[in-house]
């Protein structure tokens, strides 16, 4: 996996059904690269770390290989890198053999895979389409947050390289569907809660 584009924003404020609401999910590729810290990417503005930034999502990556099923959706959108709030745009992504709590090298960075990235209402905005929310929830291509082990630049072109895999295998993709799921599954719900990887946030959301 290749780093393509690294990317931050400034603070935007946006009219969302008469709210104005700032974000920062207008992200802007930056030739010198990004830095990781432990809880967030130097310089990107980050509106409410309920949802972004924190240990557990210090760095938003996604897959430019996942832009075509979102960009034959909505082919009117204002299509450019970081259309979905990432940090890192890698070439190529795949939540389903990528596993929480995986740890990989990534420029000077170490990371590791702590959680899927759940849709919200400035998705929607960004793409033009409040249903892009469901659509975006429906897909298998959520991208990954990650924690930073170990803060460190990331550039365009550097190659993301796993350094350690986990025993417990529960992929992104199944993660995602797991929280997204509106009905439990027992054996589902405790692989989840049993798991050391899976942020504690993940895990009492799956008990309300």
């Amino acid at each position: 996996m290749k780093v393509i584009s690294t990317n931050i924003s400034k603070k935007r404020t946006i009219n969302i059904d008469g709210t104005l609401v700032e974000t920062g999910i207008y992200k802007q590729a930056v030739e010198k690269g990004v830095i990781l810290g432990s809880t967030d990417v130097q310089q990107d503005f980050v509106v409410d770390r309920r949802y972004h930034g924190g240990l557990d999502m210090a760095c938003y990556i996604f897959g430019y290989n996942n832009y075509t099923y979102f960009q034959t959706k909505y082919p009117n959108a204002d299509w450019e890198i970081g259309m979905f709030g990432e940090n890192i745009t890698l070439d190529f992504l795949n939540e389903s053999t990528m596993n929480i709590g995986d740890l990989y090298q990534i420029g000077e960075a170490t990371i590791q895979i702590s959680q899927p990235r759940m849709p919200c209402s400035k998705l929607g905005y960004r793409l033009g389409d409040k249903g892009a929310i469901k659509y975006f929830t429906d897909s298998n291509f959520p991208g990954m947050y990650v924690r930073v082990l170990k803060p460190g630049l990331v550039s365009s072109g550097d190659i993301m390289n796993l350094l350690e895999t986990k025993k417990e295998k529960l992929s992104i993709l199944e993660l995602y569907r797991i929280l997204g799921a509106k009905s439990k599954n027992t054996d589902q719900f405790d692989k989840v809660i049993s798991n050391p990887w899976v942020p504690e946030k993940c895990k009492l959301n799956l008990k309300e």
